[in-house]
């Protein structure tokens, strides 16, 4: 699995997360170079970063920064288990 994530340094909080499979590598890339762009347009001082592990709670321990609230973690975790898209879009922060 391939994650994006962008996080707010100001606000030391996570902002989105997106999730691919392994075959959407090509995608994840031009996603997070979209993003890039987008935020140094908008002067946002937010870092964007792919991870690649087997699933979300492999990132816990080595990229804890970047990990959201674990309700929301547990709750998007079932839902992958449970085979929904391969990509979805989780907000994890109400001031965006």
């Amino acid at each position: 699995m391939i994650f994006l994530f962008e996080y707010d340094r100001s606000a030391g909080a996570s902002v989105s997360f997106v999730r691919f499979s392994d075959e959407q590598r090509p995608v994840a890339k031009d996603e997070r170079l979209a993003l890039e762009l987008l935020l140094n347009e908008q002067r946002k001082d937010h870092e964007v970063v792919l991870l690649e592990a087997v699933n979300e709670p492999a990132l816990l321990p080595t990229h804890q920064r970047y990990s959201y609230k674990l309700e929301q973690l547990a709750e998007s975790g079932r839902a992958w288990m449970a085979g929904e898209a391969a990509r979805d879009y989780v907000s994890v922060s109400a001031t965006r």
